[in-house]
């Protein structure tokens, strides 16, 4: 599994068509979901 984020879907398949070449495969699977990513320290932190 490869998690990509902040991109775009030009360069995702991009990255798919280095991955079927070099795995010989036919396809990959691409899945896409909304997401939201922060860093969470705690409600005290400073």
């Amino acid at each position: 599994m490869i998690y990509l984020s902040d991109t775009t879907l030009d360069k995702v398949h991009a990255a798919a068509d280095e991955l079927v070449e070099a795995f010989n495969q036919s396809s990959v699977l691409i899945q896409a979901n909304p997401t939201q990513t922060e860093f969470y320290s705690g409600a005290n932190a400073q």
